[in-house]
């Protein structure tokens, strides 16, 4: 049996690893990694950024929609005049 060039610890170690990410494969117009390196990012760095800045954005746009949402119930639950039976 041929030596292995890793440990079994560096093996567990690595695997341990890859549940801790969710790995993406992603596919650019041709020059976009030209375009990210001019502006002075790596390409994982600008793309990590990216995501979550628009992830944040979406979520705190969901946020304040369920927001408005909530209060304009509320104001119509407040205004409504309940049936009798639901008294």
């Amino acid at each position: 049996m041929a030596k292995l060039k890793t440990t079994e610890a560096q093996r567990r170690a690595v695997a341990k690893y890859q549940e801790t990410i969710d790995r993406v494969n992603c596919r650019f117009p041709k020059g976009t990694k030209d375009r990210i390196a001019n502006a002075g990012y790596k390409m994982n760095a600008f793309i990590i950024d990216a995501v979550l800045e628009k992830l944040d954005k979406i979520e705190n746009s969901n946020k304040e929609s369920q927001k408005y949402t909530d209060s304009m119930i509320d104001a119509y639950n407040a205004r409504a005049e309940l049936p009798d039976f639901m008294k």
